[in-house]
């Protein structure tokens, strides 16, 4: 496949069962990344209303912390989005690499995630799927979130970025209320995960050790996590506060939008007048960050 609509193909970023994800240059010899669903209208009901469900989503958005899509077509039958090529790699990597981060830069990297994830409420969009995963580190060192594929309508009268099923999303952040299967979600579903982020990127743990539905049919169950200082005592006391208030089992003791999360972690550490976050280093080795789109945007799931 030499080009995909107006874009020339320069290489495969990685694939799935369903897509693949290619490296190609614009018209104007720009880098990008085109995510193309393989088996067009042969693809199951699932994969195709996963893709159309992140086009939707992702049209709506615009954020310097998002990952950007430029344009959604169609090629020999074959959806595909064309996103901006982030280079750098994702936070997990980052974590497996170097343990977990200092206090300062772990909330000021979540203050930003925070950010875009406030620009998407508003958009009416629930991500849904919030994890160090989905998170690009560019070579700045700045966040992307990526992957919304799981993306929820919030306006109950639009049904087309729903489903019908309600175990999506990855167990190890999961808000009780996803875990058990609710289908009306707010806002305070990727509080929760957002908080479970920060208590990984803290702890060097996600906040649930169960990763898949099987692990937690097998744990007989949803299990609360435990406090953030019983496995990073270390952690000041006033932040393991906030992020254990994101992780409350009820969506109504939570932060109640990203907002005011956003306004705790400034009251926390504010930042001082024109100071600057130091980006986080990344590995020498570091690849092309949206290679995990690829490995993600076509797993299976329970719909």
């Amino acid at each position: 496949m030499d080009w995909v609509g107006q874009y020339r193909v320069r290489g495969e970023l990685g694939r799935g069962g369903a897509g693949i994800v290619l490296r190609a240059e614009g018209p104007s010899g720009e880098g990008v990344a085109i995510k193309l669903l393989l088996a067009g209208r042969g693809a199951s009901e699932f994969a195709r209303r996963r893709f159309a469900r992140e086009a939707e989503a992702l049209s709506k958005l615009a954020h310097p912390y998002l990952v950007a899509v430029r344009e959604v077509g169609e090629h020999e039958g074959c959806p595909y989005l064309v996103m901006d090529l982030v280079e750098g790699e994702d936070l997990e990597a980052v974590l497996r690499r170097g343990g977990p981060l200092a206090a300062a830069p772990a909330v000021e990297l979540v203050r930003r995630l925070a950010q875009a994830l406030a620009h998407v409420h508003a958009a009416g969009v629930l991500h849904r799927d919030v994890k160090p995963a989905n998170v690009l580190i560019d070579r700045r060192g700045m966040p992307r979130l990526g992957d919304f594929g799981l993306a929820k309508d919030l306006d109950p009268a639009r049904s087309r970025l729903s489903t019908t099923g309600a175990f999506v999303g990855t167990p190890a952040y999961w808000p009780p209320e996803q875990a058990r299967g609710a289908r009306e979600l707010g806002p305070p579903a990727d509080v929760f995960a957002l908080g479970g982020t920060l208590y990984h990127l803290l702890s060097g743990e996600p906040p649930h050790q169960a990763h898949s539905l099987a692990e937690v049919m097998q744990r007989g169950g949803y299990e609360p996590p435990r406090p953030l200082r019983e496995r990073a005592p270390q952690v000041d006391p006033r932040l393991a506060a906030i992020v254990d208030r994101c992780l409350a089992d009820d969506p109504a003791q939570r932060f109640p939008s990203m907002e005011a999360l956003i306004e705790a972690l400034a009251a926390w550490t504010p930042a001082p007048a024109g100071s600057r976050w130091r980006a986080l280093p990344l590995g020498l080795g570091a690849g092309v960050a949206l290679t995990l789109l690829a490995a993600l945007a076509w797993r299976g799931a329970t719909l």
